[in-house]
């Protein structure tokens, strides 16, 4: 038998015969018979048969849940009775996204026999439903197939937040950034919204809420209270992640918003000139900032007043400035450098801004003008916080600060009367310039506000005076004392008021300390200070006696680093002290701690102002060590006054007037610091201070009210004997418009009468105490 596929063989015996076709085919099959005589019947039977294909058997494994991001594992196996066939093995991972959705493998024959497989496949995303239907078909080389399916879920996996930025604090109506990153794992397909809900959990309005949205977004606080800051981070397929962070919210700082000076004796006219008038208060001329146009020299005669502008209301009083110079009021250089004030007031300016306005006594000369203003005072009416003040020369511009509550406001600026030319002083080039304006008025060409030297809207023979007043006058260089490096580091003290002893010497103390920025501390690895008296009698009438560590919260306590004793070899008119750190390691100074102490004696009959100079400019002068290599720390200087005055002058303005009056009033029955002449404590029942002002200190006052003295002056003391040689004892027959704060802050302007005013405090103290008893 030919089986027509080249198999052939031979039967002896008639019955059932089979065979198996490997494979799928049209085979003839022929039979030829031999009889047993060997007679032979070729092609005695024939037969077409057709064979046909048989499909692979496909077996699949289940497949399971993965994450996203994750990949899925498909096994199984397939069979075909087709022993000499080929398969081609295709996989749809039904991930249409996917580039690898669609895969194929092709085996040889030898997989009919039985074909395991092991198929792999990352599924990115879990969109859109989350199951995804795997199919697997096997075709053999005779295009006979079979299939099996599967279905794969892929799970939807949180984003994460890997990024996370809420500050701890925020101010009120300023920007507060918030900023934040994620990850998910299906990348780009899924992404990912950011939403940011900020609730207010404190005071009245506690629920109010804000949502913003983005990963980086700024929230504006609309009031202060603490916030709770909650991020929500989703992806495309409702995936969540939150998280959480507190936010304390307070009001800004206030910041002095501009500078002006002005003058009393100015026009409207002239003031028109140099700012738009508006319903408020005192105009002048803005100091430009910024650049080195600070230091353009005004070139005014009639500069009396200073102006300092607020973001908000504040409480400041006349003492939390300190005006200072080169020359001084007196326009020589020398110690008394300090410029007295004859007036204070706040009110609104022009447009609203709040401004405190100090008059001096006398208008300034050709001088270099410092202006401190004490952080330490100076803060918001409504909220408390404390002024944020840091300033830098030429190169700050308003608001000051630097967001940050806390800093001294240091500002400098330039007067040189008659110099129109703005130069480094007056000379015979400025009359030119006086020529050719001359005659114009405000508002008409050719008139300019800087050739105005006394500021009355024309410009005339009286601005000539002045030019010929100061022709050949310089600015003064700047101070070799008043500045080390510049920067916002500051060594100074606090004034002290004193009553001159009667019959015995008194002895005192003044602590030098250092301000830093922000209440920031300095690694110091050395300090020194090198303190001058300077005064009427400076080293007999008042003497320094030594010193040692500061009396609050010193820096460095003796004997290390301290050094153990201060250099006593100038005394009594100079003072140095400093440490002696060895080591190569720094010690911290703290904002407010104090450097050094530096103790006096007052001789009994002693008048004038004193100060205590804080002297740089040498390697043997004051000085602040940061590093090994002996580099610097920047500091100006600012120094502390000892003012001794006449029994009952609470001010320090040699005269017992209504500004005295005013501070026992202010804190009658009040409990102060004891011997605090500032406060009103003068006296007490048995004749010394104690702690309260009651009615002992207001008739101490009454007694000697409108007394006066007119304080002599270091010449003046020198030229003579003794400190009372230089007095000038008088009696104050006038009184001066009072400066009295109300409520607001603002100043009443009342003229009052001398001759009834001891009537009308007498009425004044039993209203006050009527129906009470004031106790010790």
């Amino acid at each position: 038998m030919d089986w027509g596929d080249g198999i052939l063989e031979t039967r002896g015996a008639t019955g059932d015969v089979t065979h198996v076709y490997q494979d799928n085919a049209l085979p003839t099959i022929s039979i030829d018979l031999m009889t047993s005589g060997g007679q032979t019947f070729a092609n005695a039977a024939a037969l077409q048969l057709a064979v046909e294909g048989v499909a692979p058997d496909v077996r699949l494994n289940p497949i399971g849940s993965i994450d996203e991001a994750g990949t899925a594992t498909l096994t199984g196996s397939f069979t075909d009775v087709g022993v000499l066939d080929t398969f081609t093995l295709e996989v749809n991972w039904g991930d249409p996204s996917s580039p690898t959705n669609v895969e194929t493998i092709t085996y040889d024959a030898s997989a009919a026999t039985g074909q395991p497989f092991t198929l792999t496949h990352p599924y990115q995303d879990d969109s859109p439903t989350g199951v995804f239907d795997v199919t697997v078909t096997v075709t053999d080389d005779d295009g006979v197939a079979d299939s099996e399916q599967r279905t794969v879920v892929v799970r939807n996996v949180d984003p994460t937040i890997t990024q996370f930025d809420v500050p701890a604090q925020g101010s009120i109506g300023a920007g507060v950034p918030l900023a934040a990153a994620a990850t998910d794992p299906a990348g780009a397909a899924d992404p990912l919204t950011f939403v940011w809900a900020i609730e207010l959990l404190t005071g009245p309005n506690a629920g109010e809420g804000t949502l913003l949205v983005g990963d980086t977004v700024s929230f504006t606080p609309p009031q202060g209270g603490d916030y709770n800051v909650v991020l929500e981070v989703t992806d495309g397929d409702g995936g969540t992640t939150t998280t959480s962070a507190p936010l304390t919210v307070t009001a800004p700082p206030p910041r002095v918003t501009q500078v002006l000076v002005s003058g009393t004796a100015w026009t409207q006219d002239f003031l028109d000139e140099l700012e738009i008038a508006g319903p408020g208060g005192r105009r002048g001329h803005a100091v430009p900032v910024g650049s080195i146009d600070q230091f353009d020299p005004l070139p005014w005669s009639a500069v009396d007043q200073v102006i300092l502008r607020f973001s908000e209301q504040v409480n400041v009083q006349q003492s939390d400035l300190r005006v200072f110079g080169v020359r001084g009021p007196d326009g020589i250089e020398d110690a008394n450098d300090e410029y007295a004030f004859s007036g204070f007031a706040t009110e609104f300016g022009p447009t609203g801004e709040f401004q405190a306005i100090w008059t001096l006594s006398s208008a300034f000369g050709s001088d270099r003008v410092h202006l401190v203003l004490d952080d330490a005072n100076v803060n918001a009416t409504l909220t408390t916080v404390a002024l944020d003040g840091e300033w830098t020369d030429a190169t700050s511009t308003f608001p000051s600060g630097d967001g940050t509550v806390g800093g001294d406001f240091a500002f400098r600026f330039d007067v040189s009367p008659a110099n129109v030319g703005r130069d480094s002083g007056v000379t015979i080039f400025d009359i030119a310039v006086l020529r050719l304006r001359h005659g114009s008025v405000a508002g008409a060409p050719p008139y300019v506000v800087f050739v105005d030297v006394n500021g009355d809207g024309m410009i005339d023979e009286l601005d000539r005076q002045p030019l010929r007043d100061n022709l050949g006058r310089m600015l003064p260089d700047p101070p070799e004392g008043g500045t080390s490096g510049g920067g916002q580091n500051l060594v100074t003290g606090t004034d002290r008021i004193m009553t001159t002893p009667e019959a015995v010497a008194a002895a005192g103390s003044m602590d030098i300390v250092l301000d830093t920025p922000n209440g920031s501390v300095l690694p110091m690895l050395n300090y020194a200070v090198r303190v001058r008296l300077d005064g009427p009698g400076a080293g007999t009438n008042v003497a320094l006696t030594g010193g040692g560590v500061a009396t609050n919260a010193p820096a460095a306590t003796p004997p290390d680093p301290l050094n153990a004793s201060g250099n006593l070899d100038r005394l009594p008119e100079e003072y140095y002290h400093g440490t002696v750190n060895f080591s190569e390691t720094a010690f911290p100074v703290s904002d407010g701690d104090g450097l050094i102490r530096t103790d006096y004696l007052v001789q009994p009959g002693t008048l004038g102002v004193y100060t205590f100079d804080i002297v740089v400019g040498q390697n043997h002068n004051t000085a602040l060590i940061a590093s090994l290599g002996n580099a610097r720390y920047p500091f100006t200087v600012a120094a502390p006054r000892l003012i001794v005055t006449i029994p009952g002058d609470l001010n320090g303005d040699f005269r017992v007037g209504a500004a005295d009056l005013q501070i026992i009033l202010a804190n009658f029955t009040q409990q102060v610091t004891t011997g605090d002449l500032t406060q009103g404590d003068i006296t007490g029942p048995n004749g010394e201070p104690d702690g309260l002002v009651a009615s002992d200190d207001l008739q101490f006052l009454l007694q000697r009210f409108t007394n006066s003295v007119t304080p002599p002056t270091a010449r003046a003391a020198a030229a003579s004997s003794s400190a009372a040689d230089a007095l000038a004892l008088s009696s104050w027959q006038g009184w001066a418009r009072s400066r009295l704060r109300d409520a607001t802050g603002a100043a009443r302007r009342a003229p009052l009468d001398a001759d009834d005013v001891e009537d009308r405090v007498s009425a004044w103290f039993e209203r006050r105490t009527a129906g009470s008893a004031i106790e010790r």
